[in-house]
């Protein structure tokens, strides 16, 4: 199912072509390029939308600036998403996320690689009732400057969790539902795959409280790992709150165990 449960909604698809609209990260690596209109006006309220991808370029990992309105006038509603799932592997992404009635929706990405394609469908969502709507939105964990994620290293025991890596010192915003997207680190092709599991957490050093765990992400050798927004989390997390991550993995290959993570709060 792709939305949230709800009564009397609608919904609304977009994105041009057999697959979606093509859209191509900057020329220079690890470099916001332009935006590219997905919907040029939405025909309703959105209380939340679903963005579908599809990488074409092998061996690389995104970082994803979602937006409303265009001609110099963008928006951002979502910042460095990650699109870490394999090469030709299809990817859903859900945002809880309002848009007003005629908006543009477009996308811009920088990549770890020159001119990184992906195309990419909106879905959006009108809810009757039954599903919390959010304005703003916080990005933890993204990497700009290697279009990753906080890497976060399982060790060299297998199935036994590393150590607990912080992704933010203190979040900005207070969040009242997070998106967490996992995958590997996309640095190399994994060799062999397996699987990771993650763990997120709040608090201090030391004194870290779970809030999500067994989070996992899966791949196959040479071909890489599938992310997903794996879980959205409602929850009251304070501004100031610190957050951190742990791996796991059944492979202690160096190109193997190294899990990525990126966070999303919304309120």
């Amino acid at each position: 199912m792709l939305f949230p449960n709800s009564q009397g909604g609608r919904h609304e698809a977009s994105g041009t072509g057999a697959v979606g609209t093509l859209v191509t990260a900057h020329a220079t690596v690890d470099t916001k390029g332009s935006y590219t209109a997905i919907i040029a006006a939405t025909s309703f309220d959105y209380h939340g939308f679903f963005i579908q991808t599809l990488p074409l370029t092998a061996n690389c990992s995104y970082l994803l600036d979602i937006a409303v309105d265009q001609g110099g006038t963008e928006k951002i509603l979502v910042s460095d998403v990650p699109l870490m799932n394999g090469f030709s592997e299809y990817g859903g992404y859900y945002f809880p996320i309002f848009v007003a009635a005629g908006s543009t929706i477009s996308i811009r990405a920088q990549a770890s690689v020159t001119s990184g394609l992906f195309v990419a469908t909106t879905y959006g969502q009108q809810a009757g009732s039954n599903i919390p709507i959010f304005s703003r939105s916080e990005t933890i964990g993204a990497l700009t400057a290697s279009s990753q994620g906080t890497q976060i290293d399982s060790g060299a025991v297998v199935d036994t969790k590393g150590s607990i890596i912080q992704i933010a010192a203190s979040t900005g915003i207070d969040y009242k539902y997070m998106s967490c997207y996992i995958g590997h680190d996309h640095a190399t092709l994994p060799t062999q795959g397996g699987i990771i599991g993650m763990g997120v957490y709040v608090g201090g050093s030391g004194v870290e409280d779970v809030i999500m765990n067994g989070m996992v992400t899966g791949g196959l050798g040479g071909v890489g790992y599938t992310s997903q927004p794996h879980y959205g989390l409602f929850c009251d997390i304070k501004a100031g709150t610190r957050i951190s991550a742990d791996c796991q993995c059944n492979n202690t290959q160096a190109t193997d165990r190294i899990g990525s993570i990126v966070c999303i709060g919304y309120n």
